[in-house]
C-alpha cells in the first residue's frame, strides 16, 4: 500500500470517530507527553528585563518578585513531567489499543486509553528503554537517533496487541519488522504534514 492509499484507509476507518479519536489522542498527549519547564521562560524574562532597565534597582526588584513564581512554576512543570513519564507507557499502549480496535472494526472506546494499566510495568519499561536507546543513538548524531525512533515505532503496537510480550521482545520484534521499512514510515509521516 502506498502513502495515499494508507491515508485513504485511515480516513475511512475514522469516519464517525473523528471527535472520539481526537479526544483520546488529546487526553493521551496530556497524560503521556513530555513537559518542558518554565525555567527557560523565566531566564528569557530576566534577560529582557535587564536589557530594558539595565542593571537598575527597579529591574532587580521585579526579578526578586518574579523568582518565587518562576520557581513554583518550574516545580509544578517538573512534577507534571514526572507524572507524565510514569503514566506515558501504559497510556501509549492504551492509545495504540484504541487505534488497533478502530482499524480492526472492533468497538473503539475512550476507556481503551486506560485498558493497559494492568500491563503498567511493561508499558513503563518499554517507554523507558526506547527513550534511552533513542537518546543513546542520538548522542552519536541526530540522524541515528531518528532512525532508532523509526526502528522502535512498532513496539507499542506489538505490546498492545500481545500484552505478554516483554519490553525488550517488543523492541526486537519492532526492529525486525521495520528492517527495510524505516524510510517508508518516514515518508508516510512526511505525507501527513499539511
Amino acid at each position: 500500500m502506498n502513502s495515499s492509499e494508507l491515508r485513504a484507509r485511515a480516513r475511512e476507518k475514522l469516519k464517525g470517530f473523528w471527535g472520539l479519536a481526537l479526544g483520546v489522542a488529546l487526553v493521551a498527549a496530556l497524560l503521556g507527553a513530555g513537559s518542558g519547564s518554565s525555567s527557560g521562560s523565566f531566564v528569557n524574562l530576566v534577560y529582557r528585563l535587564q536589557n530594558q532597565y539595565g542593571d537598575t534597582e527597579n529591574a532587580r526588584q521585579i526579578i526578586d518578585q518574579l523568582a518565587p513564581l518562576a520557581l513554583m512554576g518550574a516545580s509544578v512543570a517538573g512534577l507534571a513531567g514526572m507524572v507524565q513519564f510514569v503514566l506515558g507507557g501504559p497510556v501509549t499502549l492504551g492509545l495504540k489499543t484504541f487505534f488497533l480496535n478502530l482499524d480492526r472494526g472492533k468497538p473503539a472506546k475512550f476507556e481503551d486509553l486506560f485498558s493497559q494499566f494492568q500491563n503498567f510495568l511493561n508499558g513503563f519499561l518499554l517507554q523507558l528503554l526506547t527513550s534511552l536507546f533513542i537518546l543513546l543513538w542520538a548522542l552519536l548524531l541526530i540522524v541515528p537517533g531518528i532512525i532508532a525512533g523509526f526502528s522502535y515505532a512498532m513496539a507499542p503496537y506489538l505490546m498492545a496487541d500481545d500484552p505478554k510480550l516483554g519490553a525488550m521482545d517488543a523492541i526486537r520484534a519492532s526492529k525486525q519488522m521495520m528492517k527495510g521499512h524505516k524510510s517508508r514510515l518516514f515518508w508516510l509521516n512526511l505525507s501527513f504534514i499539511g
